[in-house]
């Protein structure tokens, strides 16, 4: 830390006309790439993961801005820059086609830019006249799903409907300090790159910057790291018909109805969001590279068979008449059948708790 402080004792502290975007504006590249590596080791010796907090993280920037002079009186960007050094790794390591380029629209030709807009952004003509079609087409050839569009509500969609693991986003201080309670509050790994000037119109980047966190990727999943469409991919396997039967379903002749309405019920399609998570807190704190043990796929399947047991109960008592697209079980079978299944699947769940062959 020390080092690269003294390596910054000479950047440039002009302010910009009083704008917030001052301090990285005014620093070279070189400098901008030192300051990045002395926040990075601040992250290091102080052993800090994400996600942080709001308030975690506004501790921390004060702390860097009393150590780091070209910080000073700057707590967002402070907070941009190590919410960066936080995400870094964990970014670097979800694939290409899992991530978000979002670009700003200032960033085109005030005067010859001649795309159209939609409602998803501007669609770029990559004419060459400014830096977005550059940036696109390096982020779409990785693999990026490319944005030219303000605001983070489409990102947070994105996000919850499983399609995207992460976001690379373009964009003024200002812009960015609106958008990172949101970003903070839902742990989106993410990496910030403030423009060099402010304003709505003929904006400018690094595009060096830009160019090498596009292109930075590591296959190494490290300690607390996990491969998430792995471990999604692993999970929905276990809710197949092929694999659950030897679990659940006997198959048998003497097998009753309401048995084979829980089997066929665990199997209806769904997030899985606690078998995953199950899996994946498990996979975050085994040995970086070790797959996934069977030992874990019992307790897994057990909090997805309470979860499916609740939903069951829950429609009766709201009165919910779909399911899944469906009629509810309750509609199908009536309310005496449907309560079976329910317990049944409740039983199931303690059962598969029992059997579950975990290191004590």
């Amino acid at each position: 830390m020390r080092d690269s402080q003294k390596s910054l004792e000479n950047a440039s502290n002009e302010s910009s006309n009083g704008d917030n975007n001052y301090c990285f504006a005014a620093l070279s590249l070189a400098e901008k790439v030192h300051l990045a590596t002395a926040i990075k080791e601040y992250v290091s010796e102080n052993e800090l993961v994400p996600p942080l907090s709001i308030d975690e993280l506004k501790m921390h920037a004060d702390k860097l801005m009393s150590e780091l002079t070209q910080l000073e009186n700057n707590q967002p960007f402070t907070m941009i820059m190590l919410n960066n050094s936080l995400w870094e790794d964990t970014v670097a390591a979800i694939p290409f086609e899992r991530r978000i380029l979002l670009l700003p629209q200032c960033l085109k030709h005030p005067s010859k830019c001649k795309a159209d807009s939609d409602e998803f952004g501007l669609l770029c003509q990559q004419c060459g006249e400014c830096l977005i079609g550059e940036f696109q087409k390096k982020g779409e050839s990785l693999g990026y799903v490319v944005l030219v569009a303000e605001g983070t509500s489409l990102v947070t969609k994105l996000m919850e409907s499983g399609k995207i693991d992460a976001v690379i986003g373009v964009s003024c201080i200002h812009a960015l300090e609106k958008a990172f309670t949101s970003i903070s509050a839902h742990a989106i790994p993410s990496i910030a790159i403030p423009l060099n000037s402010a304003g709505c119109i003929g904006t400018d980047v690094d595009d060096k910057i830009v160019l090498s966190v596009i292109a930075k990727h590591s296959d190494a999943t490290g300690a607390g790291q996990v491969d998430i469409n792995g471990i999604k991919e692993t999970v929905t396997s276990w809710f197949k018909e092929d694999s659950l039967a030897p679990l659940l379903h006997s198959g048998s002749e003497e097998e009753s109805e309401t048995e084979k309405i829980a089997f066929a019920w665990m199997c209806k399609s769904g997030k899985r969001w606690r078998p995953f998570l199950t899996a994946a807190v498990y996979s975050a704190l085994k040995e970086p590279g070790e797959p996934l043990p069977d030992l874990i796929i019992k307790p897994a399947l057990s909090v997805e068979a309470f979860h499916k047991a609740s939903l069951i109960h829950d429609d009766i008592e709201d009165g919910d008449n779909l399911r899944y697209g469906e009629k509810t079980l309750h509609c199908q079978y009536g309310i005496p059948i449907a309560l079976n299944i329910g317990d049944l699947l409740i039983g199931e769940g303690y059962r598969f708790i029992g059997e579950a062959e975990l290191p004590k």
